[in-house]
């Protein structure tokens, strides 16, 4: 139950499927439109698996599964992780986040400058 929380509060910060896979294109991660393993959902898979403390390919490759329809195999994600790409995505989703979050907080903080006046 708190995993499922954690998990829904940590994807909820995740910029937009297409947003993701603009990052993903601009670090090479995915070169073309990917068939089943999509920026977006190996990203949710991969923050799944490391908030239930499961960080393997195959636990990866069943958490892709059930997040999207397409069932994707351990070998298929151990071959998207493990390129030279991946990191570079995460880094890049990992930024936008957290300049999303700056971008709210400003937005927060200029709110209350204008109560306090």
């Amino acid at each position: 139950m708190q995993i499922n929380k954690a998990f829904d509060a940590l994807t909820g910060l995740l910029p937009s499927s297409s947003k993701l896979l603009a990052l993903a294109r601009k670090c090479r991660f995915v070169m073309r439109t990917p068939k089943k393993i999509w920026p977006d959902g190996i990203l949710r898979a991969v923050i799944c698996a490391v908030a239930e403390a499961t960080p393997c390919f195959r636990s990866v490759a069943a958490k892709l599964g059930e997040l999207s329809e397409e069932q994707a195999s351990r070998q298929a994600v151990f071959e998207r992780l493990s390129g030279e790409r991946a990191p570079d995505f995460f880094w890049a989703a990992l930024r936008e986040v957290l300049a999303g979050q700056a971008r709210r907080l400003r937005s927060m903080d200029s709110g209350l400058d204008r109560l306090a006046a």
